[in-house]
Order: structure tokens, then C-alpha cells, then sequence
């Protein structure tokens, strides 16, 4: 448990370099990289889900692989490499590489702060997506990659990259909607609907959305089976320090657009902003949180953003503090919940 703590906090504590200079450095990126790879690759059975993925990799390639009902670009894609090497540390480093490579890649090309993105985006999600819910981290991965084809206006190679990520884990169709999102959006329309979503933190939709899942023709089986199994397990979270954090972010990122005149920012923004909503409106659907990552995963991303246009050094160093302490807070409280799995 130790390990992913200190990993945390020295990607933060070497990106403060990054921070006060606004340089990137490419090999500091590219040796956390590697460090990354080997802590989500060389994990052994560490991971809720862990277990699960083990077993399946096991059955790859015999009848029984079918019968786990996983996606089919996964089934073919673990096959290909129990084909080349059947070993289950090869296997884990293989997806790792790509779906932390995938990623921070998109984030070298994006974030004028790389590292500290990287460090928000891994400080947030590498335990869920890395280490455990593995398919959607290679979806969110080849979402990332969409995000590149989508400021550069690649229409094709964009719905290619989520058509690819769908495959991995279907959720991430959702992320398609990032196409239609205009450059610039009011900054109070937004803000308005932020405060609307929130009202379904308070109310449940339990009902509605079963009965939505239930009588709507247009799923295929595949689709309808999943979300069938996440209605199943569905239960309302209710209001959390989470919910603050994403108001309050939303605010402060909403402010600085009048400052950020740059089209990739507002673009950011507006999928955030769609996370968030989304985040809220879900409250009552807490399995489908899921896919609300695709979105909210921006988040590093606009920070870097925020703190590289900072003039003043202080308020960098401000932000910076309160962004590993939320970081570190968000660990802790994970593998609080998790720590019969990481001890």
C-alpha cells in the first residue's frame, strides 16, 4: 500500500519543478512512465478485480473464455498475447504499457504541465482503472487518443479511436458526445446547469431509470445485459466531499475561461463540465458513475492548463499544495475502502 503513496507523492513533488519553470522534461516523463508500467504491471494479484482477470486470462483461448461475457476487442486482444507469451506478469505489463502509454501520450501532445497532469489523471484513477476496472482503463486510454483527433477536428480518427475504446469496454460510446461539443459555450449556461445536475444528488431516479433500461427498445442484447447488471446493483450515494470538490472545480475553471482564450481550454472545459452533470445526474445510479471517468478525466488537463497561464508563482504553488492534498486524500479514502485487497 505504501508503494502507490510514495509513487504518488514523487510525481508530485518532482512536477513542482515543472510548475515553477513551465518546462517539460522529457525524460522525467518518460522515467515515470516506465514506473508506472511496473507498478500496475508487476502488481501479482493485488486489485479487487484482479482475481477475475487472472481466471479469464487463464481460459483465453478455450470455451470457456466466452462464458465471462467480456468485450470482444479484449477477448481478442488478451488472446494475441497468451498466443505470443502465456504468462500472466507479461500479460498485466502488456496492458499496462498501453493503457498508461495511450494516455500520457495524449497528455505530452495536450498539457503544457504534462507531469502534473499526469500525476492529477494517475493520482485519481490509477487504482480503479490500472489496477483493478483494467478494460475501461484501456478504453479511457484510446478515449485520450480520440481527445487528440478531436481538437485537431479528425472527425474520422476520432470516432475510430471510441469505436476502438467501445471494444475494449462498451461504456465508452458515451464518449462520442465529446464531438459535438461546441469550442465555446456560455460560462453561466454552464454554470446553471452544473446547479441543476445537483439537484439529482438529493433525489433518487432509482425507479425511472429501471423502468427506462427496461421498456427502451433501441439496445442490443450486449448493451441491454450490461446495463441490466449495473440496474441490478444499483443504490443512491448521496451528497459527498466529492460533490463539493466538483463544484467547486467547476467554478474555479468556469472563472478562468474569461482569462484562457484558447479554443483546446474551452473545448476541455465543456467536456468537464459534461462530467460533472453527468456525475450529478448519476447519483442515484452509482455502477454507471463509470462512465462519467471518460469525461471527468480532463480535469488534469485543464488544471495544467490553469496553473502554465499563471503569472504569479505563488498562486501556482497554492493550487499545486491543494491539488496534492485532494490527491492524497482521494488515495487514502480508496484504499481505506480496499485495504483488505492492498495491504
Amino acid at each position: 500500500m505504501l508503494t502507490y503513496l510514495i509513487t504518488y507523492i514523487s510525481i508530485f513533488i518532482v512536477s513542482l519543478l515543472e510548475v515553477i519553470k513551465k518546462e517539460k522534461g522529457k525524460l522525467t516523463f518518460a522515467f515515470f512512465f516506465i514506473v508506472l508500467v511496473l507498478l500496475a504491471g508487476l502488481r501479482g494479484n493485488q486489485g479487487i478485480d484482479t482475481p477475475n482477470y487472472l481466471q479469464f486470462f487463464k481460459d483465453v483461448n478455450t470455451n470457456k473464455a466466452s462464458l465471462h461475457n467480456l468485450e470482444l476487442g479484449f477477448l481478442y486482444f488478451s488472446s494475441i498475447i497468451k498466443t505470443i507469451f502465456n504468462d500472466k506478469v507479461f500479460y498485466f505489463l502488456i496492458i499496462a504499457t498501453m493503457s498508461i502509454g495511450l494516455k500520457m501520450n495524449a497528455i505530452w501532445k495536450i498539457s503544457p504541465l504534462p507531469l502534473f497532469s499526469s500525476a492529477i489523471l494517475f493520482g485519481t484513477y490509477f487504482l480503479a482503472l490500472e489496477t483493478n476496472q483494467i478494460r475501461q482503463g484501456i478504453a479511457l486510454g484510446f478515449c485520450f487518443l480520440a481527445l487528440v483527433y478531436r481538437i485537431k477536428d479528425k472527425k474520422k480518427n476520432f470516432f475510430i479511436a471510441v469505436f476502438i475504446a467501445s471494444c475494449f469496454h462498451v461504456s465508452a460510446i458515451v464518449f462520442s458526445l465529446a464531438w459535438i461539443l461546441k469550442r465555446k459555450i456560455n460560462p453561466k449556461m454552464l454554470f446553471s446547469l452544473v446547479l441543476f445536475s445537483l439537484l439529482f444528488v438529493f433525489i433518487s431516479m432509482e425507479v425511472f431509470i429501471k423502468q427506462t433500461i427496461v421498456l427502451y427498445f433501441f439496445w442490443n442484447d450486449f448493451i441491454f445485459e450490461k446495463l441490466i447488471n449495473y440496474a441490478s446493483k444499483m443504490n443512491q450515494v448521496g451528497f459527498s466531499p466529492i460533490h463539493i470538490w466538483y463544484l467547486f472545480i467547476s467554478i474555479f475553471l468556469l472563472y478562468y475561461s474569461k482569462f484562457i482564450k484558447h479554443k483546446v481550454f474551452n473545448l476541455l472545459l465543456n467536456i468537464f463540465i459534461m462530467g460533472v452533470i453527468f456525475n450529478f445526474f448519476l447519483n442515484s445510479f452509482s455502477y454507471m458513475l463509470r462512465i462519467t471517468y471518460y469525461f471527468l478525466a480532463v480535469e488534469g488537463l485543464l488544471i495544467g492548463m490553469v496553473l502554465y497561464h499563471s503569472k504569479h508563482l505563488t498562486n501556482r504553488l497554492v493550487l499545486w499544495s491543494f491539488v496534492l492534498l485532494l490527491t492524497l486524500f482521494k488515495n487514502y479514502s480508496y484504499l481505506l475502502d480496499n485495504i483488505k485487497v492492498y495491504e
